[in-house]
């Protein structure tokens, strides 16, 4: 490799950093008022209410835009304000990435952790809602539920639920990792995500726990 070329990854590989450090990660402790970036977060989605849980991530961004053009921050707020609608709707709370993570460590997932919630299924289990995001598209990623029950149940479900298409969006991927039931669905990702694919995957993941009669 020339010099020249190495010049030019090490400046791609800053400008992805830049962009990484500058997301919009999951809601942190800040408060509204802290005068930190996630207090700032916390604010601007404040003062932008929705009367609804918002149908997609673009709906969502456009209620943060200013001018004719959606920027990276409107597209930002606009996938928070999206995970949390549809986190709320199913009764899940927003939990910071690295909460998700520190109990997680050996749980795989497919892309770039994004965004998690907690909550219980109506089952009665413990469960994350997660979306990760692919690192080189913006209109591909997963939504994930990790599901906390026992390694044997779990198995057994991951078993006997035939392999998705990972290529195809909104094809169910069932497994399990030792501790956790896991499943994946290829969607959107985090300007394309909408909320009548969320609802299809956590109503069939959802109906696909209860099979391990557990709760």
């Amino acid at each position: 490799m020339s010099d020249k070329e190495e010049l030019d990854a090490l400046c791609a590989g800053a400008a992805r950093i830049f962009a990484r450090v500058g997301a919009i990660d999951g809601p942190g402790a800040a408060t509204a008022g802290d005068g930190t970036r996630r207090g700032l977060v916390e604010r601007e989605l404040a003062e932008h209410p929705f009367d609804s849980p918002p149908k997609s991530v673009k709906a969502a961004a456009k209620a943060f835009r200013h001018g004719l053009v959606l920027g990276d921050r409107a597209w930002g707020l606009g996938a928070e304000a999206f995970f949390r609608g549809q986190a709320a709707l199913v009764g899940f709370e927003p939990v910071t990435t690295s909460d998700y993570r520190a109990g997680h460590l050996d749980t795989f997932l497919p892309g770039v952790l994004a965004r998690a919630a907690r909550g219980r299924l109506a089952t009665g289990e413990e469960a994350h809602l997660v979306l990760t995001d692919s690192d080189d598209y913006d209109d591909m990623g997963w939504t994930n539920l990790v599901v906390e029950t026992s390694p044997l149940q779990a198995l057994a479900l991951a078993s006997s639920v035939p392999r998705g298409d990972t290529s195809e969006r909104g094809s169910m991927q069932v497994g399990a990792d030792g501790r956790s039931l896991i499943l994946t669905t290829l969607d959107g990702g985090r300007r394309e995500r909408t909320a009548e694919e969320f609802g299809r995957f956590y109503a069939a993941a959802t109906e696909l726990v209860s099979r391990t009669g557990s709760g």
